[in-house]
């Protein structure tokens, strides 16, 4: 990668006055001094008194770390842990924290290890920080499914990355169904489509899934049960002790919530063709087999011919 050398306060001016450009073009008689980051003039100063030119890492533009600069504000949507804080330096009230937190996170991720990027890296990427943090960056999102999924998870199953049987999660009736915090319900067989009401009953949800009325008899309704939503090779973490893979840990829970007990059957070969060598048909545990969900199962196979 190339490098150039240039200051934080180099940098600081340069977006800043991206940013005012872009604003004169929207309203050329828009008041500038509106559109100035947050304390300007003492962030400025403390960066020309505190840093001298530096060789900083270009990342370039197929890179989620280019489109972050010290100049955008940053907002905590979920309280950040006591690591985590130690980790960015931060204290006192979050108003305080504002001031420097897009600085900090910069400074942090800019030499945080990639350890995975998707295919494409300037919208979704996961970071190591060290600490035994890990940092997913992803961007233009307002879905916070995962991360409410990840809180209700270490409340009700903290041990849930072991390899032993788990038990089960409470779903009290009448919750909808989807994310934990009412995020509701997500279909991404072909794109990403949202329940666009809450979702309470088994019917609901296969009106919203399927689009039609079932064919055939009444049949006794499906048990809710959390649900993973994106079962897949990629999303198992293994670990290799000897001769013996073990799983350590489930990752990805973008698509989780509760959902009719069939449904994880059914995603977790949507993302596969009829054609594909993968053993993964082979290893998938009885509880998400197409075997004990088969009328399910082949019925979605059966839309999924007719989605384009």
């Amino acid at each position: 990668m190339a490098h150039i050398c240039k200051t934080k306060a180099a940098k600081f001016n340069a977006h800043t006055l991206t940013k005012l450009q872009a604003a004169i073009e929207k309203d050329p008689e828009i008041d500038l001094t509106a559109k100035l980051p947050l304390r300007y003039s003492d962030r400025l100063k403390e960066m020309r008194q505190n840093e001298t030119a530096t060789s900083i890492q270009d990342h370039g533009e197929d890179d989620i770390r280019a489109s972050i600069f010290s100049s955008d504000s940053a907002e905590m949507v979920f309280p950040l842990s006591d690591t985590v804080q130690d980790l960015l330096g931060t204290s006192g009230s979050a108003a305080e924290q504002s001031h420097y937190l897009a600085q900090q996170i910069i400074e942090i991720i800019g030499s945080s290890k990639v350890i995975w990027k998707g295919p494409f890296a300037r919208r979704k990427m996961v970071l190591s920080c060290g600490h035994n943090i890990i940092l997913k960056a992803v961007r233009d999102l307002d879905d916070t499914t995962e991360y409410t999924t990840l809180l209700y998870l270490h409340q009700h199953k903290p041990n849930i990355a072991a390899p032993k049987p788990l038990g089960s999660l409470p779903y009290e009736t009448g919750t909808p169904f989807g994310g934990p915090s009412g995020e509701g319900c997500k279909d991404i067989r072909r794109h990403l489509r949202r329940s666009l009401e809450p979702i309470l009953t088994v019917d609901e949800f296969e009106d919203f899934l399927f689009t039609s009325n079932r064919a055939g008899g009444e049949s006794p309704s499906p048990a809710i049960v959390f649900t993973h939503g994106d079962l897949r090779p990629e999303n198992i973490v293994v670990d290799l002790k000897g001769n013996e893979w073990t799983i350590t840990g489930l990752i990805d829970w973008e698509y989780s919530g509760f959902y009719p007990e069939y449904y994880e059957a059914i995603r977790c070969t949507n993302c596969m063709a009829p054609y594909e060598e993968n053993d993964w048909y082979l290893f998938r545990p009885d509880c998400v087999s197409p075997k004990r969900y088969t009328h399910w199962w082949l019925l979605d196979r059966a839309r999924e011919v007719r989605v384009v």
